[in-house]
């Protein structure tokens, strides 16, 4: 699978509807979370409630790990579950024997990703106050979930995976998750 991205050209996400914030915050109770994060939804379920959102690149001048985060319950445990039985260092196998290039392309889009959902001002903030900070930003060698990619295959976590998958509809990985997420949970009502 041949991974492309086209500067300026941006995942596809829509804005929150009526609910959707009080959704949010509800799948998210008891998790580290901060609303002012939310841009809007990349993924939604049958039933048309959030399951993945669109966080910004930073917030208060400070990077943020991930555009995509995970925020449907059943999805939350059912990464969870995966992960409690190794499922991490299985999907690194994984990647290492059956897509490793791809994975390295992959993690180069999410740098690009980050970059494009970064404001102006923040950014210019962000190289005044602190300009290490801000050329690790712009690094193509940081990718999905902040790891870096010149370590090779390296996953930090699969909640990271099934958002970014729902997110974008592909993953170097994604036949690995197919076969261990039911089909109903990878269906979307957009």
């Amino acid at each position: 699978m041949m991974l492309e991205f086209e500067w300026g050209k941006l995942p596809a996400y829509s804005d929150f509807v009526s609910g959707d914030i009080d959704t949010v915050a509800m799948q998210m109770k008891g998790r580290k979370f901060n609303e002012d994060l939310l841009l809007g939804v990349t993924s939604r379920c049958l039933q048309g409630k959030p399951r993945v959102i669109l966080c910004k690149s930073l917030l208060n001048g400070i990077p943020f790990p991930t555009n995509f985060w995970l925020s449907c319950p059943a999805l939350v445990k059912m990464a969870g579950q995966l992960e409690s039985f190794g499922g991490v260092k299985k999907f690194e196998s994984y990647l290492r024997v059956y897509s490793k290039t791809e994975w390295e392309a992959y993690s180069k889009l999410h740098a690009k990703i980050r970059i494009c959902f970064a404001k102006n001002d923040e950014l210019c903030n962000l190289r005044k106050n602190n300009f290490p900070l801000y050329k690790n930003f712009y690094s193509d060698n940081i990718g999905i979930g902040g790891i870096k990619i010149n370590k090779g295959v390296q996953v930090k976590c699969l909640h990271l995976q099934i958002a970014s998958f729902l997110s974008l509809g592909f993953h170097p990985g994604q036949e690995w998750l197919k076969e261990r997420i039911p089909e109903f949970y990878l269906i979307s009502n957009e």
